[in-house]
């Protein structure tokens, strides 16, 4: 797995994001995240892990971090929290 370039993910409402080994997605270029029963404020607790993951440049061939979640939810604070971790490579979808 340390070649996989594209990762897509729909998690329920209150799912852990495991991400650990930073090895295997070292060349990860898209990460998709789809929440179709949560928001990106239940995840709020895990955002260190989210920042320790990607920041410490295991991740360098990033090019978009993606989030897709149901319009009803109130985000903001957590779409700077991930505007900060990601700048410009961050796409924000709400559906």
């Amino acid at each position: 797995m340390p070649n996989v370039q594209s990762v897509s993910m729909i998690l329920p409402q209150q799912a852990d994001l495991f991400l650990y080994d930073r090895d295997v997605l070292r060349h990860l270029r898209t990460m998709q995240l789809k929440l179709p029963q949560s928001n990106p404020n239940d995840f709020k607790g895990q955002m260190q892990s989210i920042k320790r993951f990607f920041v410490d440049g295991h991740c360098k061939d990033l090019e978009v971090f993606e989030v897709q979640f149901r319009r009803s939810y109130q985000a903001g604070s957590s779409k700077a929290d991930l505007h900060e971790i990601f700048g410009e490579k961050l796409r924000w979808i709400e559906f």
